[in-house]
């Protein structure tokens, strides 16, 4: 069978099973058993399934030159929908089969909408958001917890198993009476969260132990996961929700998993189920290593430590522990340094369903693992079993990102301009460009950029102008911002297509850009034009009277 053949094979049997899988979860016949079954015929190979991967939340702030502009600050990509912070408010964009966009309906959109904001959320400000499986979690600035989507095995923490399309309130008696909450993470059946202290606690799916509270009772109230044995004086400081395995890293940069093991995706060199906490091996590749990150998802877990550099476990049938082989592996391997991360500093690694991404400290991403959907953004279909770059020709040219984040076949990522860019599978709308096509390069989630941008030069200032953009991907228009460069000098509408930028200095050339801002988000910036103001002028600037000196 050729290549070819063997992908859209593998594209085939994944729709056909996802559609089986949500009927199923739907009429609650699904069993664990089932859900392996069931991932074994998308990928062709008898394994298990997992669940996309737990975001980290709380990516760095955009820097920008216009305070009063909204802000994307936190991107997490889940199932097949992903979400994103602006403002201290949350929006999602496609699949909502179970309600997982939050907007209080269940129909799919290829373009972001607004979480609803009144019921528990009225007054709250997000500072966190974790994508899991048709579900979605958040917290507020308070450190308290709020989910909605799919709670067929009680993962939205409320008590009940009852889907619901607006937020609810995680449960905060009992475990987590008193506490105040610092990270959220969202797997596939289950929810994770972690407090000021550094304790960890579950809630929701607990088949195979993933809950880590010593047994195997599924929960839909959190319980605190076990604090004896691996993690006796320990504490968490980050934690990470995968399908049927949970992992951990505590303030020493030790890794710790629970849960499912039959691919080797606990890392601790054997593939038996635990219900509480082991360690991750410190021998091989991770002998005298400090970890700094860590995410769970379907059947590996990925790390970066100290150095910046990546390693993997789990499962390797698609080459996602990108060491160059396809062989799985109990216990932590190196990523592959050689290639495009030759000299390259790791700072965020997310892990996908059979894919893993990483970016580094300059800001560009890469991929590498199953690529049948684009997931690896390389402008290709192609699996590969080390690391590939992600595309930067088109919407990522000149582009500094700060956070990516996997879902199960599509990946997101976050820029310097608080810009949101996806890659991949795209049946329900989750890159958010407001189309159903797949995509193996980035698009542009949100607003098109303005064009036709002119600069009218004068003394001191400069005139712009520009054609509105034709397409505000769901957004609502709140204004446009024209910026010149070097120094920053910038004006602002609040719909006109045209201002004065004032300040420059005289005989000085600038590149124009002009940015849309809309409900949810900004634009890229438009295509630059070079503006050289005007010499010879001794006093006042003609601007306001339309021509230059």
């Amino acid at each position: 069978m050729s290549a070819r053949a063997t992908m859209v094979g593998k594209a085939r049997r994944r729709w056909r099973v996802m559609s089986v899988l949500a009927i199923s979860l739907a009429a609650g016949l699904a069993s664990p058993a089932t859900l392996a079954s069931a991932s074994q015929m998308a990928h062709g190979t008898s394994r298990p399934v997992a669940a996309p991967r737990a975001a980290r939340a709380g990516a760095s702030p955009r820097t920008s030159q216009v305070s009063a502009s909204p802000q994307v600050t936190a991107l997490s990509a889940g199932g097949e929908h992903a979400c994103a912070i602006e403002s201290g408010a949350a929006y999602c964009w496609g699949e909502n089969y179970s309600g997982e966009l939050g907007d209080g309906n269940n129909t799919n959109s290829s373009v972001p909408v607004a979480v609803v904001t009144s019921g528990v959320l009225a007054g709250k400000t997000l500072t966190q958001i974790t994508s899991g499986y048709e579900m979605t979690c958040a917290l507020d600035s308070e450190g308290t917890a709020y989910c909605w989507g799919r709670d067929s095995e009680g993962e939205l923490g409320d008590g009940s198993t009852t889907n619901s399309n607006v937020p609810v309130a995680v449960d905060a008696s009992g475990a987590l009476a008193g506490q105040t909450l610092t990270q959220i993470t969202a797997g596939v059946f289950h929810t994770c969260a972690m407090d000021m202290a550094g304790a960890a606690y579950c809630w929701g799916n607990n088949h195979y132990g993933q809950l880590g509270d010593g047994n195997t009772t599924s929960s839909s109230v959190p319980v605190a996961v076990v604090t004896s044995g691996a993690l006796a004086g320990k504490a968490v400081t980050h934690v990470s929700a995968g399908y049927y395995d949970t992992c951990a890293l505590d303030s020493a940069g030790a890794a710790y998993c629970w849960g499912y093991n039959a691919n080797g995706q606990l890392g601790d060199g054997k593939t038996t189920n635990s219900s509480v906490p082991v360690a991750v091996v410190t021998g091989g590749a991770l002998a005298g290593q400090t970890l700094t990150q860590l995410n769970a998802s379907w059947y590996h877990t990925c790390a970066v430590d100290a150095a910046g550099a990546a390693y993997c476990w789990g499962d390797n049938s698609d080459g996602q522990l990108g060491d160059g082989s396809t062989t799985s592996s109990s216990v932590p391997v190196a990523v592959a340094v050689s290639g495009v991360l030759a000299g390259k500093t790791i700072a965020d690694i997310t892990v996908g369903d059979y894919d893993t991404c990483a970016m580094d400290s300059a800001g560009l991403a890469y991929c590498w693992g199953d690529n049948v959907d684009g997931e690896l953004g390389d402008d290709a279909t192609i699996d590969s079993s080390v690391p590939v770059a992600v595309d930067t020709a088109g919407v990522l040219a000149g582009k500094t990102l700060t956070q990516v984040t996997a879902g199960i076949w599509h990946v997101c990522a976050l820029d310097t301009t608080g810009s949101v860019y996806c890659w991949g599978r795209n049946v329900a709308g989750e890159l958010g460009d407001d189309s159903n096509s797949a995509s193996s390069v980035p698009v542009l989630v949100g607003p098109q950029a303005p064009t036709g941008v002119t600069a009218l030069p004068h003394f001191t200032s400069a005139t712009v102008s520009w054609t509105a953009s034709a397409d505000l991907d769901g957004g609502t228009l709140t204004g446009y911002t024209a910026t010149a460069s070097p120094g920053g000098a910038a004006c602002t509408t609040a719909g006109a297509t045209t201002c004065i930028i004032s300040g420059l200095a005289s005989g000085t050339t600038y590149s124009v850009t002009v940015v849309t801002q809309t409900s949810f988000a900004d634009s890229a910036a438009s295509t630059l034009v070079i503006v050289t103001t005007q010499t010879g002028c001794s006093s006042s600037d003609n601007a306001g009277r339309g021509s230059g000196h």
